[in-house]
């Protein structure tokens, strides 16, 4: 288990399908999403996977899943929802898979460029804008949305992004 907020225990996987800067990025993205989830408190312990991956891959992804035939910026796929939180017998010692998030490389490069902040604030704001639709957030009604980039916000602000604020989709 990653351990990098006391309290919070996520393993994350960061997987790469393109070519990307090194450990240290990836460490800011674990950072990231452990701040998130410590922020959220929803967490006693979880794993989840990172997926970084390039411009034609998340366009594809978006197509299948969305039906939606232009790339994004970020994609979470929750491992189970509701409805399937009974049908599976997990023995209590093991973490809880939440699912996954996949960010555009590209895409957040260029996000970055054009709102004047680091990638790696971008790239932080992604991965927890992913990790909380696995934790059941959502931005489709105003106040839900108003809560969710609240929580982006202050997790942001803990990790020295002042600058970083979600676009105003």
């Amino acid at each position: 288990m990653n351990d990098v907020v006391p309290g919070v225990q996520v393993d994350i996987q960061v997987e790469t399908a393109i070519e990307m800067p090194d450990e240290a990025l990836q460490q800011v993205l674990r950072e990231a999403i452990m701040t998130a989830a410590a922020e959220v408190g929803a967490i006693a312990a979880g794993e989840m996977t990172l997926v970084i991956t390039d411009d034609a891959r998340m366009r594809a992804l978006n197509q299948t899943y969305r039906d939606i035939d232009a790339t994004t910026d970020v994609l979470s796929f929750v491992a189970m929802d509701d409805s399937e939180a009974g049908q599976l017998v997990v023995p209590d010692e093991m973490p809880a898979y939440l699912g996954d998030v996949v960010i555009s490389w590209p895409r957040a490069c260029r996000q970055a460029e054009e709102r004047g902040h680091s990638v790696e604030g971008e790239l932080s704001l992604l991965a927890i804008h992913g990790l909380l639709h696995l934790l059941g957030h959502d931005h489709g009604e105003a106040l839900d949305k108003a809560a969710m980039w609240a929580i982006q916000q202050i997790a942001l602000r803990r990790l020295g992004y002042e600058e970083v604020k979600p676009a105003d989709e």
